[in-house]
């Protein structure tokens, strides 16, 4: 994992929304994933996009956003995603679900510790 780009994440990522609100954390082992904490008060809305790449047998078929995650200081928090291009093997099985475990790490709200 290259840290140095995790870290220009962060800083970009705060100079865009504020560093409150903001933080990129690098994963603690190679196989976990990259952390983005965003709050909801963001000074100016994000949205982020999961595509899928174009199918190796059928080349010509596009690249198709399948999953939207957009959060807007006035809107609130809206989560999409289009069936009908989830890519084959990738499950659109949406539960509610505990993020208990995720604690925010952002300079409005500070990760505990225990």
């Amino acid at each position: 994992m290259n840290s140095g780009l995790v870290n220009a994440l962060n800083s970009v990522g705060q100079n865009l929304f504020g560093s409150a609100v903001f933080r990129a954390a690098t994963p603690a082992f190679p196989t976990d994933p990259i952390r983005v904490f965003f709050a909801n008060n963001s000074r100016i809305p994000l949205a982020f996009n999961v595509f899928a790449p174009p199918d190796p047998i059928t080349p010509s078929d596009p690249c198709r956003s399948y999953f939207q995650v957009s959060v807007d200081p006035v809107a609130g928090v809206v989560v999409k995603y289009d069936p009908a291009a989830v890519p084959a093997g990738f499950s659109t099985d949406m539960q509610p679900v505990s993020l208990a475990a995720e604690q925010p790490n952002t300079a409005q709200c500070p990760a505990s510790v225990d």
